[in-house]
């Protein structure tokens, strides 16, 4: 008996280690470089979230999604020159990071 709760122990320690693993790697946005100053964000909070104006005043297409602490970040939009998209965040955990590329 105590051999298996020793083996229980082990293999719950096991995967504690490999799900801590996963939380942090996934916490961490992907190595997405900032967005060009090209870009324009304009960000307008509220106490219920924000939102994120996001214009192409580059010359070609760029691809961009803007990084949330606390809440998932948002969808990547493809902008095409001088291309607008409104991003908005309802909730009250999320706060706004920045913009990457994607």
């Amino acid at each position: 008996m105590p051999i298996r709760l020793l083996r229980t122990g082990a293999a719950v320690a096991a995967v504690t280690a490999l799900l801590g693993t996963a939380t942090v790697a996934s916490a961490t946005p992907a190595a997405a470089a900032p967005a060009p100053s090209c870009v324009a964000k304009y960000v307008d909070h509220d106490p219920e979230g924000f939102a994120v104006l996001l214009t192409n005043n580059c010359s070609t297409q760029k691809r961009v999604r803007v990084i949330v602490d606390w809440a998932p970040d948002s969808r990547c939009y493809t902008l095409a020159p001088r291309a607008s998209e409104l991003y908005v965040y309802d909730g009250t955990f999320g706060q706004y990071n920045s913009v990457a590329t994607c």
